[in-house]
């Protein structure tokens, strides 16, 4: 079985292209709806996160703090690192639960907005990056989380660039109106599968 990664910055669409790679059959690791899964359910990661960043962490319902996370998180590189060695490992062993459990198929896809920035690409086989133009990006985002434009922008200068991502990744799909998504999907199942 084939680890493949699927990456792509903020509003790529690479989301919305795991799931065209579900209807082919192929599982998919979505590695942030998991972490925050487990950051609700799995008690060490829990205790681990109410010791670094205080009870806000979690809302009165059990659920993630998002706002109170992401306004600590994003001003402050040295708790991001902490955040990440905390939650990281326990995504890791997760997805490797996932991968035991899909040993069958030919291939399995995990999802991830920063597989590059991590290295989390070079326990992978593969890599697909899904690349947009910021124009692109910046609508879809707007239209998705209702926010602004500048904060989008500042998320997006926070990312790699794609052209760095390019020079890392194995497989590009183009999400933009000039070239459909598709064929290109197809295209990269046939190259995975016939390897």
């Amino acid at each position: 079985m084939y680890k493949i990664g699927l990456t792509g910055g903020i509003g790529s669409g690479k989301t919305t292209l795991a799931r065209m790679f579900e209807l082919l059959q192929i599982p998919i690791y979505y590695s942030d709806t998991r972490a925050k899964l487990l950051m609700v359910n799995h008690q060490g990661l829990k205790t681990d996160l109410i010791n670094l960043l205080g009870n806000d962490v979690y809302l009165l319902s059990g659920q993630i703090n998002k706002s109170y996370i992401s306004s600590l998180i994003f001003q402050d590189n040295t708790l991001l690192s902490k955040v990440n060695s905390i939650v990281h490992p326990i995504v890791d062993k997760d997805f490797l639960e996932f991968c035991r459990k899909y040993q069958s198929v030919s291939y399995i896809i995990k999802e991830s907005a920063i597989l590059f920035e991590t290295g989390l690409y070079k326990r992978l086989d593969k890599t697909i990056l899904v690349t947009a133009s910021e124009t692109d990006r910046i609508e879809r985002v707007k239209a998705r989380d209702i926010t602004d434009s500048n904060s989008i922008k500042d998320r997006i200068s926070k990312q790699w660039k794609d052209s760095d991502k390019i020079k890392l990744a194995d497989f590009i799909i183009k999400n933009n109106n000039q070239n459909f998504v598709i064929p290109q999907i197809l295209k990269i199942h046939k190259q995975i599968t016939i390897n």
